[in-house]
């Protein structure tokens, strides 16, 4: 285990035949980011059980999303609105505002009314910077979920 200049932040590291993996745990050992050798990377929570660090992957994002657009397809308005009602507090954490010129930069989808970009494209610098925000690239427009 890697130690920071800054005592919140440690580094492990990984290695098997040409496969690695790099965890790194920081803020207050509440968060963690792991990064895998063909690029994936994944967002994980740090929780201190019996006084040892437990490192779980965070899907939230991706599952709230999922029930979104399982919501979407009920037909009945009222449990529709009812289900939704279950997820909203948690689904606008993820929902930021992008103007309608800019919605098909943020894959607007006309058929359920909101645009999606994946963490994929997040860890890629597509879409959306985690520091500034929606990049404005080319005029288009709607909401965003990430």
């Amino acid at each position: 285990m890697q130690k920071f200049a800054n005592p919140m932040t440690a580094k492990a590291c990984i290695f098997k035949d040409e496969n690695s993996a790099e965890i790194i745990i920081g803020g207050k050992n509440e968060q963690a980011t792991l990064k895998i050798s063909d690029g994936e990377t994944y967002n994980l929570k740090v929780k201190k059980e019996n006084g040892k660090l437990s490192i779980y992957r965070d899907d939230k994002a991706r599952e709230i999303w999922e029930k979104y657009r399982e919501i979407k397809l009920i037909d009945d308005l009222r449990e529709r609105k009812r289900e939704f009602l279950k997820i909203k507090r948690d689904f606008y954490d993820y929902v930021i505002s992008v103007p309608e010129k800019f919605k098909n930069q943020a894959g607007f989808d006309e058929k359920i009314g909101i645009g999606y970009i994946s963490k994929i494209e997040i860890d890629q610098g597509n879409g959306y910077d985690p520091e500034t925000g929606f990049k404005r690239d080319s005029p288009d427009g709607g909401t965003l979920i990430f």
